[in-house]
């Protein structure tokens, strides 16, 4: 569920920015159009846009007993750029740590397009909301609209075109009929969970969408593992490995169409570098992946 952000933050301000101008140097690329974008609207239903997202990407109903759960959102990053969508992450704007992009403020956004369709992700967040946001973006890419997503309580649904898209994005990562046989050989919330892949969070709601949790039982729980979230205990950031962080925000496709213009000759490495977000020491890694 999506929250209207009336101020955003400098960060999120030109962490748009950003991509708008990696978005306005692929336009100039003259890639093909993709006939995805914006294929269904509010009208259709949201099992047969599930069902779409499946088909499109490539992948089962039951892709999550193949992929490792630490290695979900690299499965569908992978699937998600291979048709044509540019994904990036950062958890700060560029290579600046004193510049961190909150995820209370936004967990993702993506900025739609025929040709050269962004999806960026806030690496800030947590693993779990990394992949629902990923997968969410994507849908609305499926109804050509754009939008950022905030964070706001999991109980309440104050817009229908965010709730229609909640509904795609937990019927992708969960499917009914898989978590209805599941949830009578194993009904609890945490082990459901593991099975899947996917947070408590999003179990919960599916088991209450499907009639197998109240209303009060699932807000309950929500309410648990709110409070549980905000108190726990953060563990000490090791800063991260540069050469691994600078790979995994910047999207594979960018940065060859980048490179092929550099040996070409229609932008300086000056300009590659601004695009890019990364300094010579950053490019070099890229290039070396």
């Amino acid at each position: 569920n999506s929250e209207f952000i009336g101020e955003p933050s400098r960060e999120l301000r030109d962490t748009i920015e950003e991509m708008k101008s990696k978005q306005a140097f692929l336009k100039e690329e003259r890639l093909p159009e993709l006939d995805f974008i914006g294929r269904f609207s509010m009208k259709d239903d949201a099992m047969d846009v599930a069902e779409a997202v499946r088909e499109i990407l490539g992948f089962s109903k039951n892709y999550f007993e193949k992929v490792q759960k630490e290695d979900v959102f690299k499965f569908l990053r992978g699937k998600i750029s291979r048709v044509g969508v540019f994904v990036f992450t950062n958890g700060k704007f560029q290579d600046n740590t004193h510049r961190v992009l909150d995820p209370r403020e936004f967990r993702g956004f993506v900025l739609s397009d025929k040709e050269a369709p962004i999806i960026f992700i806030n690496q800030a967040d947590t693993k779990n909301a990394q992949v629902f946001t990923l997968v969410h973006e994507f849908v609305h890419l499926l109804l050509g609209e754009e939008e950022i997503l905030g964070q706001t309580s999991l109980e309440s649904e104050y817009d229908e075109v965010e709730a229609f898209v909640n509904k795609v994005t937990a019927e992708v990562l969960v499917p009914a009929q898989l978590l209805k046989t599941r949830y009578k050989e194993q009904p609890s919330i945490d082990e459901l969970a593991i099975i899947f892949k996917v947070s408590r969070f999003v179990i919960a709601r599916r088991l209450f969408d499907l009639g197998f949790l109240s209303k009060s039982d699932y807000q309950q729980h929500v309410r648990e593992w709110e409070i549980a979230f905000k108190n726990r205990t953060k563990p000490k950031s090791k800063g991260g490995d540069y050469k691994y962080n600078t790979r995994y925000r910047i999207d594979r496709n960018f940065f060859q169409y980048i490179e092929n213009a550099i040996q070409s000759d229609r932008i300086t490495y000056t300009e590659a570098f601004r695009l890019l977000g990364v300094g010579y020491k950053g490019y070099q890694i890229l290039r070396e992946r």
